[in-house]
């Protein structure tokens, strides 16, 4: 994480998201996260599938005008 980031987890300049379920399984990463990386959130209600469709459902509602106009990809 802190690679991709350039700088320290503790710096709390934007939210990271986490979505793996190894990640929120491992007790003592997620302490160390809890307590080092205070802007990032561990995603736990599903992978990485359902944190999309979330996002694209929040981004949707919010952005009403602009979805409407977005072409919809193919299953």
């Amino acid at each position: 994480m802190r690679m991709s980031k350039r700088q320290r987890l503790s710096s709390d300049d934007k939210t990271d998201y986490l979505v793996d379920e190894v990640v929120w399984r491992d007790d003592n990463l997620v302490l160390f996260l809890e307590r080092f990386s205070t802007a990032t959130e561990i995603y736990r209600d599903g992978g990485a599938v359902a944190f999309v469709d979330e996002l694209s459902r929040r981004w949707t509602a919010s952005h009403p005008d602009t979805a409407a106009t977005l072409p919809v990809a193919e299953s």
